[in-house]
């Protein structure tokens, strides 16, 4: 991964959300709780879109590094 360059970062946070839900959808068939409905409303649901959110904001800036550095090339 070259310094600065967020979207191998982006992608790991993705992948990691994604075996998060699907360990949680694999346990909560058998999971029937208050304990188990609080960490799904209170963590698993809001989690969803700030993950969502931070990985695309890392790949628009990943993408405004690069211009950065091609146009600090071409200067040079």
């Amino acid at each position: 991964m070259k310094e600065g360059d967020l979207s191998p970062g982006a992608a790991k946070l993705r992948e990691a959300f994604k075996r998060l839900r699907e360990r949680w959808d694999a346990i909560s068939d058998q999971w029937h709780d208050v304990k188990e409905r609080e960490l799904r409303e209170d963590v698993l649901v809001p989690l969803e879109p700030l993950v969502l959110a931070a990985t695309d904001r890392m790949n628009h800036l990943a993408q405004v590094f690069w211009q950065i550095r091609h146009e600090c090339v071409e200067k040079t």
